[in-house]
């Protein structure tokens, strides 16, 4: 979301300017779904802890409890980094409480004083992210989750924070072709201007394949965001025993500008560890930007 902002930080100081008319500074930084490896946000429920969809932290079965950590990594043109931690434990109900913390900060913007041209220094951007999410069953088929959320956001002398709260919903097992359904709002505060929220829903079904083991799946996603852009991701996963391969496309309507990446990943599963690796290309030419996911669950 909003990538181009930070991208030309450096070289253009009306950048600056659009990133202090924010809310609360940093709500561009959080474009990346860090603690995924490839597959829509909306839908995933390797990790994340509830970020991209609250309804995702569920626990099922005899799992009691999950704890994860992920981290995005951008070009050097970008500079870029993204960490965050969650764990969730399941409750009688059943209910499924979580917390997760993310920062973001970009690195090596220049100051300039615009009355001093000479006079340099580092510029500080990033934002802090904290969450306290619950999901429920809703019925046999249908999971719900909601998320309390603070972000705290920094850009130079400028601090705000604000409060927000988001819902989600997966649904899904048992139906035709293992169909499942996700949607979910991230960062929603009642009240507040469209830039800081986005709306994300997405479709995945089985193409090939008897079960989870063995099965090739094949969706969609859709996120809209900022009053002015939408993301569209047409993807694909292929699973046998603990090995999961997912890619897909990437196109980004943002300011009546269409872009196109890639996204691939590739996740393993062993014990009771999870751990993927993920790559997402850069529309503007350069290297590409790395997500490293690791959670764990024990019963």
């Amino acid at each position: 979301m909003r990538r181009k902002l930070f991208l030309i930080f450096a070289a253009a100081p009306v950048a600056v300017c659009q990133a202090a008319a924010q809310v609360v500074p940093g709500r561009d930084l959080l474009g990346y779904p860090v603690g995924t490896a490839g597959e829509a946000p909306v839908l995933s429920t390797t990790g994340g802890g509830g970020l991209w969809n609250p309804a995702s932290i569920a626990l099922t079965g005899a799992d009691r409890w999950r704890v994860g950590v992920g981290a995005v990594d951008t070009p050097a043109s970008q500079g870029l980094g993204v960490q965050s931690a969650w764990a969730a434990a399941a409750l009688p109900g059943p209910v499924t409480a979580g917390i997760s913390l993310l920062r973001a900060s970009v690195r090596d913007i220049v100051r300039t004083d615009e009355n001093d041209p000479t006079s340099r220094g580092q510029l500080p951007y990033g934002t802090v992210l904290a969450s306290a999410v619950a999901a429920t069953p809703l019925s046999r088929y249908v999971t719900g989750g909601i998320a309390v959320r603070y972000r705290r956001g920094e850009l130079g002398a400028l601090r705000r924070g604000a409060a927000g709260v988001d819902g989600g919903i997966l649904a899904g097992g048992g139906w035709w072709q293992d169909l499942r359904l996700g949607a979910s709002t991230v960062l929603w505060r009642p009240g507040a201007s469209s830039d800081e929220a986005t709306y994300s829903g997405g479709i995945d079904l089985r193409a090939a394949g008897d079960d989870s083991l063995a099965e090739l799946r094949v969706g969609y996603a859709q996120q809209v965001y900022d009053g002015e852009g939408a993301e569209h991701y047409v993807f694909g996963a292929a699973h046998y025993g603990g090995a999961t391969v997912r890619g897909g496309i990437l196109a980004t309507n943002e300011y009546g500008t269409l872009t196109r990446r890639s996204r691939f990943g590739l996740g393993l599963r062993f014990a009771s560890y999870y751990v993927a690796l993920a790559r997402e290309s850069s529309p503007f030419g350069d290297n590409g930007t790395y997500l490293f996911t690791l959670t764990t669950t024990s019963q």
